[in-house]
C-alpha cells in the first residue's frame, strides 16, 4: 500500500492509513485498526482543563502535508509521521488561553477567534494567502463538523452566519447531546471525523439528538456516509487529525 500526506487539513481525498487522537479518543483505536486506520495517541496536554486535556484538537494544529503545530509540553511524535514545530506561547487553563489552536481549516479558510488564535497559524494563513474567518467561538474545530469543503454542520450561530456569508451550505442543530464528562456537553466536530472524502466516522450513535435525521439527509446529500465506531451515544473526543490517506 502506498499512502501520502493529507494536503487538506480534516478533508482527506482517500481513505485515511493514519490519524492522531488524544487520550480521549485512545478507545478507539481498536476500531480504528480494525479498518486498517493507525492511531497515533498523543500525551495529555497539562496547561489546560482535565477535561480535554486529553483532546486533539485542542494541542495539536495539522497545517497539512505533514505538518504541524503542538502545544507546548506535547512530546514530539518521532516516528517519523509528522513535522511538528511548537507553539511559542503556552497555553492556559482558562478560556480563551486554551483555544489558541482550536481553528477549523476549511479550504482556502480557518474559522477562529482571532484574537485567541496562535501567531503561528496567523503568519502560515498570511504566507499561504489563506483567509481567517474571524467568530466568536474559540472552540471552533470543536464545534464544526467538516463534511467537506462547501458543507459544514454545527450548533454555534457566529460561525454559522460566517460560513454562509461564503457560500458555505450549513445544517444548524441543536446544541448539546454529545457527551463529555466534566462539562454539560461537548460538540459534534469533537465527536466525528473524516476517514475518506466520502465516509465520516461518530464517536458512537447519533439516534439521540433531536436532530439525527436532519444530519443523516445532510450527509446523504452530500454522498457521504457515517460510520459508527462504537455502539455507545456520539461522545466528544475532541476529535481526530488525519494525516495520511491511501494513495
Amino acid at each position: 500500500m502506498s499512502e501520502r500526506f493529507i494536503k487538506s487539513p480534516n478533508l482527506p481525498e482517500g481513505r485515511v492509513t493514519a490519524l492522531i487522537l488524544g487520550t480521549a479518543g485512545a478507545r478507539l483505536v481498536p476500531a480504528l485498526e480494525s479498518l486498517g486506520v493507525r492511531a497515533l495517541v498523543l500525551p495529555p496536554n497539562g496547561d489546560i482543563a482535565a477535561p480535554v486535556a486529553g483532546h486533539a484538537d485542542m494541542s495539536l494544529y495539522y497545517f497539512g502535508g505533514g505538518e504541524a503545530l503542538a502545544a507546548k509540553g506535547i512530546a514530539r511524535i518521532c516516528d517519523g509521521m509528522l513535522i511538528i514545530s511548537e507553539c511559542s506561547a503556552r497555553q492556559t487553563s482558562a478560556y480563551p488561553g486554551d483555544v489558541s489552536l482550536n481553528a477549523l481549516s476549511l479550504g482556502r479558510l480557518i474559522f477562529d477567534r482571532r484574537d485567541s488564535l496562535a501567531p503561528e497559524i496567523i503568519s502560515y494563513a498570511k504566507k499561504k494567502g489563506i483567509e481567517i474567518a474571524n467568530v466568536r467561538q474559540g472552540y471552533a474545530r470543536c464545534s464544526v463538523c467538516a463534511v467537506d469543503e462547501t458543507h459544514i454542520i454545527t450548533a454555534d450561530a457566529s460561525i454559522a452566519a460566517e460560513a454562509e456569508k461564503r457560500g458555505i451550505h450549513t445544517l444548524i442543530i441543536s446544541p448539546g447531546y454529545f457527551a463529555l464528562p466534566g462539562y454539560d456537553h461537548g460538540f459534534i466536530g469533537g465527536a466525528c471525523f473524516k476517514l475518506s472524502s466520502d465516509t465520516l466516522a461518530f464517536t458512537g450513535f447519533i439516534d439521540a439528538h433531536p436532530d439525527a435525521a436532519a444530519i443523516s439527509a445532510f450527509l446523504k446529500n452530500c454522498g457521504v456516509k457515517p460510520v459508527f465506531l462504537t455502539d455507545e451515544p456520539c461522545f466528544d473526543i475532541g476529535g481526530a487529525v488525519p494525516v495520511k490517506e491511501e494513495i
